[in-house]
């Protein structure tokens, strides 16, 4: 019940409970089309494959890298996009962003 960034435990579990989330998300869409949404830089990081580059969040906002994040680079085998809850990441913060993402998800 900690902040995901103050729990220090955090980063361990969400990789180790990867192939489990990714199971359930797979119940779900066994296509594995739908994407994920990644609500915390922290979350983002512990989903990505070990030899994946780990962008910080501002260069995630402002597309310096592949977004969605592509299934082969992350542990759940899907489309991860950046959805983070700090205020600074809002939407409306971000226009070319947004408009990156739903294109994405129109596609």
């Amino acid at each position: 019940d900690k902040e995901t960034g103050k729990n220090e435990n955090f980063k361990h579990k969400a990789s180790e409970n990867a192939k489990l989330i990714a199971g359930e998300f797979n119940i779900i869409d066994p296509s594995k089309r739908v994407p994920v949404f990644a609500t915390a830089e922290d979350v983002y990081k512990a989903v990505l494959n070990e030899d994946a580059k780990k962008f910080k969040a501002e260069e995630l906002y402002n597309l310096e890298t592949e977004l969605p994040v592509p299934p082969n680079r992350n542990k759940l085998k899907r489309p991860i996009i950046p959805l983070f809850r700090h205020d600074k990441y809002r939407y409306t913060n971000w226009p070319e962003f947004k408009e990156h993402v739903m294109n994405s998800l129109i596609d």
